[in-house]
Parts: C-alpha cells; structure tokens; sequence
C-alpha cells in the first residue's frame, strides 16, 4: 500500500488502464476455444508490465523532498552581477515549473529576461486525447494542441511580468531532440515527428518557419539566438534530468 500511495497519478493510471485491459483479455479468451494458454501469456505479460510501471512511475520527488539538508545550507544564485537572463526550456511549461520564481526575482532587479522554448508540446496524447475526444488523435490535433500549449506558456509568463516578444518558440519536434542529435543531424535527412506527421517546422509562432527537424538547424537557431543578444545567465536543464528532451537540450 505504501507503493501504491507513492505513485503519482500518470503512474496510478497507467496500471488501471493496464488492470482493465488484463480483465478483459481473460474474460474473452475464456469465451473462445483453445486460447487458454493465449490468455495465459497475455496475463503473465500484463502482471510483469504492472511490476515496471509500479517501480518506474514512483514518485521522485519523495525522494528528492527526502534529504535532512536545511535549506539554508543550499546555494543561492545571486542576480546582482548579471545583467540579462535567458532561461532554455524543453516544452511548454518547463519555463515556468523550473523558473518561474527566478524570472519573477529577474524582473524584479531590472534584468533584461528572455525564455526559448524548445518544442512546442505537440506530444501530450492524453491531453490531446481529452480536449479532441478522440481515442486516436488525428495529426492536427497534436498540432493544435502544441499551438495552445505555447499560448498556455505566453498566458502563464504574462503572469509572472514578462510580455510575449521575450518569448521564443523554436517549435521542434517533441520527444525528437535525441533524434535531432543522433540520427537526423543533417537537415537533408530531417527526423519525422510520428504525431505531427512533419519533417519541418510549422508553427506561426516558430523562430525559423519552415526549418527541417534537424539537429543543425535546431543548433543554427540557438546560435542566432544567442549571438543577436548579450546574455550573460543562462539556465538550461540538469544533464542528468530523466526526460530524454530534457537532458538532450
């Protein structure tokens, strides 16, 4: 039970999708003939796929949050020396999750503060899932959904003091950075979103409209980015975060 209660609720989900579809699969296979052993395999199957999840989908932060280490003792990042910031963030969201208090602190002392989006958010199925009501998500609805998770990111940081042209979308792919890196650096073999159903990018809002989903172009447009502005704090994500885009950007 304490495991149980350590989940979050993505992980708590996952298996009752998973226990639902186990009973299922027992009951039919029992109306049929000759599936015994079938639904046996089917059920070892989903009895293992409920232990990963159970281990994987524990919550981290209970294990962050356990640390005897008073506050205190944690390091401050003094903003007095600095006189811009830029905060990199994979997905919409993560600016304001990760950074939040620091832009609001940033805007407070006179900084000249800046946020670049990587991706646009264009691969949550189960929101996409929710808002469209579809079981499976057409291509533009991963793309709608993207368009209103940058707005979300642009309603949330007007919020916190800061206005829309400091806030740049570069609208990659997704769950396709690693992919942009390893296997589709070149911009003549751009990486296919399978959500997006593109090889480029697409959005409005996009820094480099039409640019391939490519490791070079993402890494030319950081490069224009960072040369056309004198920036000298930039926040990025640990490299050991366990989001694939996160640690890749």
């Amino acid at each position: 039970m304490e495991l149980w209660h350590s989940l979050n609720d993505r992980g708590r989900t996952y298996i009752g999708i998973v226990a639902c579809w186990l009973q299922a699969t027992w009951a039919n296979a029992h109306r049929v003939a000759g599936r015994t052993l079938y639904s046996h395999r089917f059920w070892a199957a989903g009895l293992a796929l409920i232990v990963l999840l159970t281990v994987g989908t524990v919550d981290y932060e209970r294990y962050l949050a356990g640390s005897n280490r008073a506050p205190e003792t944690y390091p401050v990042l003094a903003l007095d020396e600095h006189r811009s910031l830029l905060v990199l963030a994979p997905h919409c969201d993560d600016e304001v999750l990760a950074a939040g208090g620091l832009i609001q602190a940033a805007l407070r002392q006179g900084l000249d503060v800046r946020v670049v989006i990587a991706t646009s958010g264009d691969v949550y199925r189960r929101a996409t899932m929710a808002e469209f009501r579809r079981a499976f998500p057409r291509s533009e609805d991963f793309i709608a959904m993207g368009e209103r998770r940058q707005q979300e990111s642009l309603d949330a940081l007007a919020r916190l003091g800061l206005d829309a042209d400091s806030v740049t979308f570069l609208g990659y792919p997704e769950r396709g950075l690693t992919a942009l890196w390893w296997a589709h650096w070149q911009s003549d073999q751009p990486y296919r979103s399978p959500y997006s159903k593109h090889e480029q990018n697409l959005y409005p809002r996009a820094f480099h409209p039409g640019a391939p989903h490519s490791g070079e172009a993402l890494l030319d447009d950081l490069r224009a980015i960072l040369t056309a502005q004198r920036l000298d704090l930039i926040v990025i994500p640990h490299p050991n975060d366990e989001h694939i885009d996160h640690r890749m950007f």
